[in-house]
């Protein structure tokens, strides 16, 4: 085992070989592993660290084309999304929330000079593993209380 110390700010370490593994140590007690085929591990994060990080992270997002066949243009953690109808579609988590306290925002195409909105479809019910949004037409007047099918569509998730 080599052991490099620095004074400096910055610290390069190479390890070459099979097999090899980069670990940096403090006081003793392994902190961090780097092995051979680049996988970082964390060894001493605290929980509230993990936790106060953790929530500040956007959880799920997806950016989807709502109109003809419903299809998701680019996403993190989100499955598959489900057309229920007109301006009606459920974003299905890759991975579910911890419960369904979980805040969400959503947008949709500005659409034949109209403000168009997304929000949550009371269709269905919000679970950890899904979310009902409607979208349509917003504002005095041009609202007629129906859905419509918007092709730029944008949800974000945030919880636990």
């Amino acid at each position: 085992m080599s052991t490099v110390k620095s004074s400096s700010e910055n610290l390069t370490l190479n390890a070459d070989g099979v097999g090899s593994n980069v670990v940096i140590q403090n006081n003793g007690t392994e902190t961090v592993r780097v092995d051979d085929s680049g996988t970082v591990t964390a060894t001493s994060l605290t929980a509230d660290t993990l936790t106060n990080q953790d929530i500040q992270l956007c959880k799920a997002w997806v950016n989807f084309n709502g109109t003809g066949t419903v299809a998701i243009r680019d996403s993190y953690n989100v499955s598959s999304i489900t057309d229920n109808g007109t301006g009606n579609y459920t974003v299905n988590f890759a991975n579910a929330m911890s419960n369904t306290n979980y805040s969400f925002s959503g947008s949709s195409e500005f659409y034949n000079n109209r403000l168009c909105v997304l929000s949550q479809s009371t269709a269905g019910s919000k679970t950890p593993s899904s979310l009902p949004v409607i979208t349509g037409y917003a504002g005095a007047g041009s609202y007629n209380g129906a859905p419509l099918d918007m092709s730029d569509n944008h949800v974000h998730v945030f919880g636990s």
